[in-house]
């Protein structure tokens, strides 16, 4: 078990989130409505209410999706939602919304409903200035995104289009990635067994042209109180991994991705490892354009991509469809100077309550990005590529 768990954050290592009773003859529950914001499809732990032709869902839901930060007190049933230069109040139990400090008058009031706090979904996207239709046939709630919003998605477009482009010029460069893996609870449920938490500092190094890669990692592997550390050393070619096996000596392993899949997982993995990304692999980084914000500084941008469970499956289109991974969160920090990458973090969150699955709660990553044009030659040695014992 230990060494499977090993071997997989290896393998992570390449890559390297008071009206209710008043309401209940008037609101019902509709499964069969759909919400699009922003071109994303919006799942809710709450099925939408439907409430005197006024649909209505989860304030964090709606608000998180128009690209708003949301902040609520269960203390006073209050909710302050921020987007821009926008700052509305919502009072559930009054009913009561301010936007920016000036009183607004709803027809049908925020409310909570067996103890959610749920908004009218186009009272609060029209307020932040987008446009809600719906569609009857289909059932379907759709809030555009602004056109702000559409020429931030173009200017990520270009960001990432700059990015790859520099890359072509470059031949090589060194990513500095630290990763940690979270278990919980113990896969077999022994009493009084220990968690285990496994972290590892990489050095990896890069040809840009052939994605070719050799790096030397730093494995932690914590149970309780006692640390065991381990020296691997490791390369990657393509979509096939060479992992000099901790517990045997001498003994390589070599691990596939059999899918083989290109596209836009792949390119995503490239971006994280600031390898150059193909022409088709940017045009279909367009699809996650809803899914990512942009934030300019004088001397960097930041791009941020948080994917819930339906963007986790338009991210994996194609490719191996982890059912157990529910979120996603990637910050990239690119220079504006030279378009190059300088780091990012990265966040996978698991669902683990499948005692069959062998998943961890978390994946966490920090990388930086340099050492351009500096790495000498790779080449995978002979006897590597002879002898590697296949692991899966």
């Amino acid at each position: 078990m230990m060494k499977k768990r090993t071997l997989a954050l290896l393998a992570s290592l390449g890559l390297f989130a008071g009206l209710s009773s008043v309401h209940t003859s008037i609101a019902g529950a509709v499964d069969s409505i759909q919400l699009v914001v922003d071109d994303k499809s919006i799942s809710t732990d709450t099925a939408p209410l439907l409430v005197h032709d006024r649909i209505f869902v989860p304030v964090r839901a709606l608000s998180e999706s128009l690209g708003a930060t949301v902040t609520y007190d269960s203390q006073t049933d209050s909710a302050t939602i921020t987007r821009n230069d926008i700052t509305l109040k919502l009072d559930f139990k009054s009913g009561q919304v301010w936007k920016n400090g000036v009183v607004l008058t709803l027809e049908e009031s925020p409310r909570l409903v067996n103890d959610r706090a749920m908004v009218p979904v186009r009272f609060i996207s029209e307020a932040f200035g987008n446009t809600v239709s719906y569609d009857d046939a289909t059932q379907t709630v759709t809030v555009l995104p602004t056109q702000a919003r559409l020429d931030e998605r173009k200017n990520i477009q270009a960001v990432l289009a700059g990015t790859s482009q520099a890359l072509q010029a470059k031949t090589s460069y060194s990513t500095d990635v630290d990763l940690s893996m979270d278990f919980p609870k113990d896969p077999y449920e022994r009493e009084g067994a220990l968690t285990t938490k496994y972290s590892a500092h990489l050095t990896l190094d890069t040809q840009v042209q052939t994605k070719l890669q050799h790096g030397n990692a730093n494995l932690t592997t914590t149970t309780g109180h006692v640390k065991n550390i381990t020296d691997v050393e490791l390369y990657r070619q393509g979509e096939v991994f060479y992992v000099l096996n901790p517990y045997s000596e001498n003994e390589w392993s070599k691990i596939s991705n059999t899918a083989g899949d290109e596209g836009v997982w792949e390119g995503l993995r490239d971006a994280l490892n600031g390898v150059s990304m193909s022409a088709d692999q940017l045009q279909q980084f367009e699809e996650l354009a809803p899914y990512a914000s942009l934030k300019e500084e004088a001397a960097t941008y930041t791009l941020f991509y948080h994917f819930d469970a339906n963007g986790i499956v338009k991210l994996l289109k194609g490719t191996h469809l982890d059912q157990d991974m529910k979120a996603f969160d990637l910050t990239l920090q690119i220079d504006k100077a030279t378009s190059l990458a300088t780091g990012y973090t990265g966040d996978v969150y698991y669902d683990n309550s499948n005692p069959n699955h062998m998943v961890p709660s978390k994946v966490h990553a920090e990388g930086k990005v340099g050492n351009w044009d500096k790495v000498p030659t790779i080449t995978i040695p002979s006897d590597v590529l002879k002898n590697a014992k296949s692991y899966w």
